[in-house]
């Protein structure tokens, strides 16, 4: 059996004024060429200077292609305009031109080195259209939760947005044949493990107590708000600050919600304190949380989710949590929920939140093939290597994630926990 040639692709554009933002994608990169050593595969990886550096202080004397990237070549295009460069990479309509930069240089990594599949850690309109959806996977954090839930990432043929298959199936995720019994312990599980330890933090019952002081009757939305200065935010959705998105949303709300905001807890932007007291005046519908309560963490939206009735936010996983937990969510960015979810708070007495047969079905799906429990993906020779060479061997690249038959609850249980059954 012919080896399979792997090439890690890792934005070599600096974002946030870091050119090492990315070294946590080095560290997993060199993580897997760590567990899949010398069980038929070939590395190579494509990045900046700075990056390449990096992994090769990490990879030790595993043998791996370098292909160094000059972010002035594929920025240049866009007169150095990164946000315009990354929209590009989405596809986005105002930023349609080619990168004839980034194609040749492609074109020369695959003259030259001829993977057999190309992992990315972002999204780019590129690789899917010159490796083709058989030669590409996107890998990213999981759509699941992060207070007391297992690390794993999920790995996706179609894309990392729009074109994922966790979008563009959503109606086919919804529409799964599960029964009434694994309804019934599909949700009893996230019960379990994601909806009452939540509920049960100190930190979500001051939560609860504030809230219950403060809705007045009222519904209360949740904004979950994303770092600036990277594709996620200004790709997704506009190159606008953080105020500047708060009030378009707060125009948009019904007048009969309430909002509330939290922040990632990479990013507290600066001054926000005085920020949300100008929006607390300007829109009555926003309230700003006591500063004991107003908090800048993974978990911060996580213990909120439990006693809100809906999240909005340009793509963060929140709103998936919250799809979860039964809440309805709006959209505003090119995001993975896209389908699953209005894109206008204008349009939020629309929204139906999913049915426990849908929670459970969605449930299903992300714990059957698209999500993979990290310590797998580091189990050793044999995990990461068997899944590529199935996709590469699939005739279609969305069925596999659709084979139910080796679906099991113990896995589920293992993709939320991150352990193994006792």
């Amino acid at each position: 059996m012919n080896p399979i040639s792997v090439l890690f692709y890792l934005e070599p554009v600096c974002f946030r004024n870091d050119p090492l933002f990315f070294l946590h994608c080095v560290e997993l990169i060199s993580e897997i060429m760590h567990a899949q050593h010398g069980n038929d595969m070939v590395f190579g990886f494509a990045s900046s200077t700075f990056l390449c550096k990096s992994l090769r202080e990490r990879a030790d004397d595993i043998p791996h292609y370098q292909f160094i990237i000059n972010p002035k070549d594929i920025l240049e295009p866009f007169e150095f305009n990164r946000h315009a460069y990354a929209r590009n990479l989405y596809a986005r309509e105002d930023c349609k031109e080619t990168n004839i930069s980034l194609v040749r240089i492609f074109r020369e990594i695959d003259r030259k080195y001829a993977p057999d599949v190309v992992v990315t850690f972002s999204q780019n309109i590129y690789l899917e259209t010159l490796f083709g959806h058989r030669r590409t996977l996107f890998i990213e954090m999981a759509p699941l939760p992060r207070y007391n839930c297992g690390l794993s990432v999920f790995i996706d043929p179609l894309g990392q947005r729009l074109t994922s298959i966790l979008n563009t199936q959503a109606k086919r995720i919804r529409e799964l044949p599960i029964n009434q019994k694994e309804t019934n312990d599909l949700l009893g599980l996230w019960n379990q493990i994601i909806k009452i330890p939540a509920t049960e933090h100190p930190t979500s019952k001051k939560f609860k107590s504030w809230l219950d002081e403060t809705r007045c009757g009222r519904s209360v939305i949740l904004f979950a708000m994303q770092p600036p200065d990277f594709p996620t935010y200004e790709a997704a959705y506009e190159v606008l600050p953080h105020d500047a998105v708060m009030m378009r949303w707060l125009d948009d709300l019904p007048s009969s919600w309430m909002a509330i905001a939290t922040y990632h807890h990479q990013y507290l932007p600066a001054g926000i304190q005085a920020t949300e007291s100008m929006l607390a005046e300007l829109f009555p519908a926003f309230t700003v949380m006591p500063e004991e309560l107003a908090i800048s963490s993974t978990t911060a939206s996580e213990f909120l989710l439990p006693h809100i009735d809906a999240v909005v936010t340009i793509s963060s996983a929140v709103a998936m949590t919250g799809l979860l937990y039964g809440k309805s969510a709006v959209t505003y960015g090119q995001s993975y929920l896209s389908n699953w979810c209005e894109n206008n708070l204008r349009h939020l007495s629309k929204t139906t939140n999913l049915t426990e047969n849908e929670r459970a079905s969605l449930l299903m799906f992300l714990t059957n093939t698209y999500c993979h429990a990290w310590s797998d993906v580091l189990s050793g020779p044999g995990y990461f290597t068997g899944f590529v060479r199935r996709m590469l061997e699939s005739p279609d690249p969305i069925e596999p994630f659709f084979d139910l038959s080796t679906w099991s609850f113990s896995h589920a249980k293992k993709i939320l926990t991150g352990q193994e059954e006792p």
